[in-house]
């Protein structure tokens, strides 16, 4: 199990009179893994992941046969002076299992015997804590339509004065070309108006 610290329980240990017997109960029902200690005549189990694990033995005939649970500790002497201080007491000293740690049972005021337990290897580190939640993206400026665009380029019509200022104008316009420019018929009056003129200055 990851991430494990002072206070939560640890191992929980079950008597077993036949260890084949129970290795094959509770891997059928439960799917457990065992991994036998044949020196110490002790067998590990792990549950599924995250879930305790513990162990299965046949204790002697004077040790009582009691599921015994493990609450891991950091030391273990420092742990059994707080049980004393509160009210409960050592049931067996501090023990040592050789490449793994060091255990000792204790009982609270009720007469719970329960063990505590201290390995050999440091616990695992907490899990890094996540970062915190990414800022929000500003949201992209829509782009104008194309024909919001157009209509934003076109120039705005005259109103009113401005209306009457730009027709005058324009009638002003006209009227200036046709002077700058005469029409054919305009330039044969005038002809026919010179001729005439020199005419009567003559008779005279």
């Amino acid at each position: 199990m990851s991430a494990i610290r002072e206070g939560m329980w640890c191992h929980i240990e079950m008597p077993v009179g036949d260890l084949e017997r129970a290795k094959r109960f509770y891997g059928d029902v439960f799917g457990w893994k065992f991994q036998d200690m044949p020196q110490m005549s002790y067998t590990l189990y792990e549950t599924r992941p995250g879930g305790v694990g513990g162990g299965l033995w046949n204790p002697p005939p004077e040790v009582p046969r009691n599921v015994v649970n493990y609450i891991y500790v950091d030391e273990i002497e420092t742990a059994v002076a707080r049980v004393e201080q509160a009210g409960g007491r050592l049931v067996n000293p501090k023990m040592e299992v050789p490449n793994s740690g060091w255990f000792a049972l204790v009982a609270d005021p009720d007469g719970n015997v329960f063990g505590l337990w201290k390995s050999m290897r440091p616990p695992a580190p907490p899990p890094a804590k996540r970062a915190a939640k990414r800022k929000a993206r500003p949201a992209a400026k829509a782009k104008p339509k194309a024909g919001a665009k157009a209509k934003a380029k076109a120039k705005p019509k005259p109103r009113g004065k401005a209306k009457a200022k730009a027709r005058a104008k324009a009638r002003a316009m006209a009227k200036g070309s046709r002077k700058t420019k005469p029409t054919p018929k305009a330039r044969a009056a005038k002809a026919r108006a010179k001729k005439g003129g020199k005419a009567k200055a003559r008779k005279r």
